[in-house]
Formats: structure tokens, C-alpha cells, sequence
């Protein structure tokens, strides 16, 4: 398990105590990208993930497997299975730690995973304010139970239900978030699956 300090300014790998190495971009990352016959980009929501998407339509020519293609049953199937050889990238927002454990007993080997963490009170601010914009553009009157008042390009929302209503139940981007997926299922199955695995820290 790999985590890249993107700070770093030479080409030194050190170990933390806990095992990992601390990889730099200049050698060690561009050995382990060279080196995989495909590339996963995983990220939580609102951690650049539609910009790493558009990325990978670029590079591959295509979509590369879609939306968010490792959330669902069909699209996983058409990527592992449909095809001789997956896409050599492949990027999509994960939803819940039961996708990332399902990568890491079934990837295929000389796979590269990469996963973005931001963060969480970033992320998390940043989901609500989706989610709110969301809510304001929403033709219905009560989007999801909450009051609001439009006037023009002006929208108020009742405090209290942003609270109650979108806040606290967590729906969408705002509970998509590092502690959904990285839960101690996560570690587990990663530790008995042993995947090739970088962290990189989005700021």
C-alpha cells in the first residue's frame, strides 16, 4: 500500500512506520503507472472526480467505462467481463466502502489503484453547498421536504430543514463521503487482498 507525498521534491523513497512508502512523481509513481495494465481512479464525491473523469474520456478515447462505471452491476460487467481487456484508465466516484472491497478481491492483477482523499470537512462543506444549489434549482416546490422561497435569482431556505432535512439525513454528494468508504471493512479487506494501492491527497 502506497501513499505519494505530493510535496516531495526528489526522487528519495521513505517508509512510514506503519509499512507504507512515501512515493515521489518524478520515478516511483511513473514505475508503478508504467508498469499496470490498468489504472483505476477512485475518489469520494467532490474530490475532482468529473474532472478526472473528462480526463480519462481524453485519454482513452472514449468513456472509459462510463459515469461512475464501479458503482454498478452492468457497467462493472461490461468492463470485466464484455471486454478482452479493460480500459488502461478507468475513473469513477465510489458510493460506499462495499465497492472498494469488491475491487479488491476482484481486480485484475497488475491493477493500479489510485485513490483521491480530500480533506472531509472540505469535502463535506462542499457537498452541502451542492446539494443546496441543487435543492434551490429544483422545480418542485418542497425539493425533498425543505421550505424555500424563490424571488427571481434569489433563493432562501428555511434553515432549520436544510438542517433536518438535508444536512442530517445525508442524501447524494453529502454522505458519499471518506467515512462511508473507508470504514474497517475497507482496511480488512485490503489487507487480506493486498492490492497494489497509492493515497493521493487532493487539495
Amino acid at each position: 500500500i502506497e501513499s505519494i507525498d505530493t510535496s516531495a521534491t526528489t526522487t528519495t523513497t521513505t517508509t512510514t512506520t506503519s509499512g507504507a512508502k512515501c512515493l515521489t512523481f518524478e520515478e516511483t509513481f511513473d514505475n508503478l503507472v508504467t508498469s499496470s495494465s490498468t489504472i483505476f481512479l477512485t475518489m469520494p464525491a467532490k474530490a475532482a472526480g468529473f474532472s478526472l473523469q473528462e480526463f480519462t474520456k481524453q485519454c482513452v478515447g472514449g468513456a472509459g467505462g462510463g459515469s461512475n462505471p464501479l458503482n454498478e452491476a452492468e457497467k462493472k460487467e461490461n468492463i470485466f467481463y464484455a471486454q478482452l481487456t479493460p480500459p488502461k484508465i478507468l475513473s469513477s466516484h465510489i458510493f460506499s466502502d462495499e465497492t472498494m472491497i469488491d475491487m479488491f478481491q476482484n481486480v485484475p492483477r497488475r491493477s493500479l489503484i489510485v485513490y483521491l482523499h480530500r480533506n472531509e470537512n472540505d469535502r463535506f462543506l462542499s457537498a452541502i453547498r451542492q446539494v443546496v444549489i441543487g435543492t434551490c434549482k429544483s422545480p418542485k416546490e418542497s425539493p425533498m421536504g425543505v421550505n424555500l422561497e424563490r424571488d427571481g435569482s434569489r433563493c432562501t431556505l428555511d434553515e432549520k430543514d436544510v438542517v433536518d432535512k438535508l444536512i442530517k439525513p445525508k442524501p447524494n454528494e453529502i454522505g458519499m463521503g471518506n467515512n462511508q468508504i473507508m470504514t474497517c471493512d475497507f482496511y480488512r479487506a485490503m489487507e487480506d487482498n493486498i492490492p497494489t494501492m497509492v493515497f493521493v491527497h487532493y487539495s
